[in-house]
């Protein structure tokens, strides 16, 4: 049963998560709240390889409007989400 779950989120997440209503009402039953919209523009803070072109573009699919390199007070780096394990 948690083999099938696993599959099963493996298979749909991404494709509800492309979904704009889909996307909100996912976090919506998760407990958590979605706002914006996916035209907004946002601050993308990253480090380590998620700061290369390549996957800034083509994995997260995100067009940047300017590039800075910042330090945030009051904020420290959390892992805080499951990973995805890749082959």
């Amino acid at each position: 049963m948690i083999a099938l779950r696993r599959f099963l989120k493996r298979l749909w997440v991404p494709i509800i998560l492309r979904v704009w209503p889909l996307a909100r009402l996912c976090y919506r039953c998760s407990g958590l709240q979605l706002d914006g919209r996916p035209t907004d523009e946002l601050w993308y803070f990253a480090f380590g390889a998620n700061m290369n072109d390549s996957v800034f573009l083509g994995r997260r699919r995100m067009n940047s409007l300017e590039w800075r390199v910042e330090r945030v007070p009051g904020y420290r780096l959390c892992f805080n989400l499951h990973g995805r394990r890749r082959g």
